[in-house]
């Protein structure tokens, strides 16, 4: 294939014809349409290149027919006339995917110059706590806590967010704001690049969902000055070496960087043992912390090695020099040098003294922290967490046996009970969380686990009743799909790991939940809407399920069944409302797809093992079509189909450019790569390099993409392909757990690939990629995780426009908070703030951190920002519309 022949199958960059910079598009012409007999001719003429959108609507004002959207000029797309200004066009007289339309009156919209602004969040709420694993209070009363992100199978993440004194939201830290300088990103570990005139920071971990270095164990606590201290290992990285993390919390221009060096470098297979607690303290003049929980690191995932039985004291701020405090490392005991084991929660007392729990002995150590020296102990049962107020002296212990028992000592000398309370465990098993704000009175007591936040008050001679803070509900914001056949547009979107939807409706503003039981019991399943509004739900491991729209099953023609060689899956069948269906994916298939004339389609291996697939064909009926498949092959990661209304298929897979193998903004962190290339994941352009793929696009004849080496294949025998379709050369990369490697490829049947799609990626798990859109005009939404913006095409390939930024769960919309550089509190955004946007509907305030999916409807673009776990609404604007009657 020829360079040219490439350039046009490969639209990597496409072409944008309205920018800031040109004159925005008005009528030359202004819209008319002509009835004849069945026919009605649309005409209309611009000033400049840009694009259009050609709608027939009623008097009302509801879209009839999509007839046509796209970029004017060389590469307009059907039935666009390309090289234009003057554009003539005809209406067949129907409706969307081939129904009657009436008897009208009906109207023609022609709208020149799409773009997208700001509208609202549909779903959010930052008290969306949920798998509480580190918390810190402040000595101003605010409270730091790291808690964890959407739960999908081999991915997490970490927020770290600040709460006020009285449990409500302050602001997020973690992911870092949109305003942070490169200064600030490079301290926290990020690699920051240029994209859009704008500073952001690049993916550096897909399966954390990381831009920071920031990674969380153990326990955190806030020191003198204001900074946050965290224990820092990535088990079984290069960077696994146990250390201390700060995190700035007072806005310096160039704060500290956040990883300090590893503790024990003597000790280099040193770690903290992730399958128990580790503890952290600071000293009372903030001049040291004292660590514990440091052991051998484990080899596997099954090692429990023996933590060492020592405090040790590390310098600040250098936190660097880890040295033994107390106690010995490989010797136990009950006497005055000893711990019966790893130490565990630790306390100053503000005059001088370190108190230390130590479980194994039943009893509380205090030693001087003037030389770690033993000064006296006291009897307390299996203490795990420890507290004590500078001003009055009293102890607070946590004890975490059975559920959680909170006392209030009057002091460590001569210690009696003033308080106590028992606090139920949520569930059969938790890890426990301690912190105590002392800065004011009453103190407040805050105490947790994966499940809840509680906020106790000391009310002297008896703690309040816990106060939950923050609540799970909504928490994943992935698989997000919109309805294009409803007559009310709804939009649905994943709720949480244990499966369900939940459901806006555009027109109302309602949001209701769609769950059924019998259906989504397993947290592998994915969903579409069919065009008579049934949902179809493709579950892991074997089965497509039916139902209405309530979620009540619906009866298949077809009965399920296994095919020849495959073995049962649990004791029973699934029931009517099934049918065979191999899924890979056990947490978000994407691998569904449903034409608009109700044939189903899924990719599959026939062969039940991770590799390519083939796209096969499921009549309504249930019962599969047979012959050939529609895609003979496809990645492991593909995500579709997605189809138009003449039955054109797009997919989303791991193909990219020969001669563009990331976008350029990140050349300068990956460097040079080739189709040789070959990488461990313990560096940046590991992540920037791999989760980059392509939307492609093939007609109704279908096609395929052949891997080098891919195995096992998804068919047998050779592949029958249409001879006039054109094969064009192409790169995927692919990889394991702790590598990444390029390889070359041929996509045979592509009408285009437009290179730009992020996350679609072929890790060693491909349960989590992004989700893409094609509205009723066939224009394509998609989600650009790694440059943080929605793109849009038209059918020919062509870019629309972007929109978007980088932000964490403060940013978004020109009224979005942002941090006072002088109090480092939130504030309102003011006036002119936002005064730097590139074109009028470039608006940088829609902002995400962690974008998996978008869809588009007539009027809106829906958004799921999983990272900031939310779903954004941003509205769609043209330059210029006009309508006319049609006579």
């Amino acid at each position: 294939m020829n360079q040219r022949m490439m350039a046009v199958l490969f639209c990597a960059v496409g072409f944008q014809m309205f920018t800031a910079a040109a004159a925005v598009p008005a009528f030359t012409q202004q819209p008319a349409a002509t009835r004849t007999g069945a026919m009605v001719k649309i005409s209309f003429a611009v000033s400049a290149p840009t694009d259009v959108a050609v709608f027939v609507e009623d008097t009302q004002g509801k879209v009839v027919r999509h007839l046509a959207a796209g970029v004017l000029g060389k590469n307009a797309p059907a039935p666009l006339t390309p090289n234009a200004l003057a554009q003539s066009l005809e209406w067949d007289g129907k409706a969307d995917w081939g129904k009657p339309a009436g008897n009208g009156p009906f109207k023609v919209r022609v709208a020149l110059g799409l773009g997208a602004k700001y509208d609202k969040p549909v779903i959010s709420d930052p008290m969306i706590l949920g798998d509480l694993q580190n918390m810190a209070a402040g000595p101003d009363g605010t409270l730091y806590a790291v808690v964890g992100g959407p739960k999908i199978a081999n991915f997490d993440t970490q927020r770290l967010v600040a709460l006020n004194r009285d449990g409500s939201y302050q602001r997020t830290l973690i992911p870092p704001p949109s305003n942070a300088t490169r200064e600030q990103l490079e301290a926290l570990g990020c690699v920051p690049v240029e994209v859009s005139g704008r500073t952001v920071p690049v993916v550096t971990n897909i399966q954390t969902r990381q831009t920071t270095a920031f990674r969380s164990v153990g326990d955190a606590v806030v020191t003198p000055g204001g900074q946050l201290l965290f224990q820092h290992f990535d088990e079984f990285t290069a960077y696994g070496a146990p250390r201390i993390g700060l995190v700035d919390l007072t806005g310096e221009k160039a704060p500290p960087p956040l990883l300090g060096q590893p503790l024990l470098p003597s000790a280099p297979k040193a770690g903290f043992n992730s399958s128990q607690r580790s503890y952290l303290a600071v000293s009372g003049d903030g001049k040291y912390a004292y660590v514990s929980g440091m052991a051998e690191r484990r080899q596997v995932s099954t090692d429990q090695p023996r933590q060492w039985s020592a405090v040790y004291r590390v310098k600040l701020p250098e936190r660097t020099g880890a040295e033994v405090f107390f106690g010995k490392p490989d010797e136990t005991g009950k006497d005055t040098a000893h711990l019966a084991g790893s130490a565990q929660g630790m306390a100053v007392d503000g005059k001088g003294n370190l108190l230390i729990c130590d479980a194994g002995n039943n009893r509380v150590l205090v030693v001087s922290e003037k030389d770690g020296k033993f000064v006296a102990s006291f009897p307390a049962e299996s203490p795990e967490f420890i507290a004590v107020d500078a001003h009055s002296g009293a102890v607070y212990i946590l004890k975490t046996t059975k559920g959680a028992d909170l006392i209030k000592l009057s002091g460590w000398k001569d210690p009696k009970t003033l308080a106590s309370i028992h606090i139920p465990s949520p569930r059969s098993w938790t890890s426990w969380r301690f912190s105590a704000d002392t800065s004011a009175t009453p103190a407040v007591i805050w105490v947790g686990n994966e499940v809840q936040l509680l906020r106790l008050e000391d009310q002297g001679s008896s703690f309040s009743e816990p106060k939950v803070i923050g609540h799970e509900d909504i928490r994943d914001f992935v698989s997000l799909t919109v309805d294009h056949y409803h007559a009310e547009p709804e939009v649905y979107i994943r709720k949480s790991a244990n499966g369900g939807w939940v459901r806006f409706n555009e027109k109302t503003g309602s949001t209701d939940k769609v769950d059924a039981v019998e259906l989504y019991n397993s947290s592998g399943a994915g969903l579409e809407v069919g065009p008579d509004g049934n949902l179809f739900i493709q579950r892991w491991p074997f089965y497509l399920f039916k139902c209405d729209r309530t979620g009540k099953a619906l009866k298949w023609t077809e009965p399920f069944t296994y095919p020849e060689g495959i073995t049962p899956y649990g004791a029973k069948l699934p029931g009517e409302n099934a049918v065979y269906d191999h899924v890979c994916m056990n947490y978000m298939p994407h691998t569904l797809g449903i034409r608009p004339d109700g044939h189903l389609f899924v990719f599959e291996s026939p062969k039940l093992e991770r590799g390519p697939k083939s796209l096969v064909e499921i009549l309504p009926s249930g019962k599969r079509a047979g012959g050939n498949p529609l895609i003979w092959e496809a990645s492991d990661s593909v995500v579709g189909p997605r189809f138009d209304q003449e039955g054109n298929i797009y997919i989303a897979d791991i193909v990219r450019p020969l001669d563009q193998l990331v976008p350029p903004e990140f050349t300068s962190v990956t460097g040079p790569l080739t189709v040789k290339s070959q990488w461990t994941t313990q560096n940046p352009k590991a992540e920037i390099g791999t989760i980059y793929g392509s939307i492609i696009k093939f007609s109704p004849k279908g096609g395929m993409i052949a891997y080098n080496g891919a195995k096992p294949l998804p068919y047998e025998g050779s592949p029958h392909l249409d001879p006039s379709l054109k094969t064009v050369d192409g790169a995927f990369c692919f990889g394991g757990k702790d590598w990444r490697s390029m390889d070359t490829l041929k996509v045979t049947g592509a009408q285009w690939i437009h290179f730009g799609m992020s996350h679609v990626d072929r890790l060693y798990c491909n349960c989590e990629n992004a989700r893409f859109d094609v509205d009723p005009f066939g224009r394509v939404w998609y989600p650009d995780l790694g440059r943080y913006r929605v793109c849009v095409l038209d059918t020919g390939g062509n870019v629309i426009t972007t929109f978007g930024g980088y932000g964490n769960g403060d940013s978004s919309g020109p009224d979005s908070p942002v941090v006072d550089p002088k109090t480092h509190r939130v504030r309102a955004r003011a006036t002119g703030d936002a005064a730097d946007l590139k074109s009028p509907f470039a608006d940088p305030e829609i902002a995400f951190s962690w974008l998996l999916g978008v869809g588009a409807t007539d009027k809106f673009i829906y958004m799921g920002d999983s990272g900031n776990r939310r779903l954004l609404r941003a509205k769609l604007l043209y330059a210029a519309e006009a309508t006319c009657e049609v006579k």
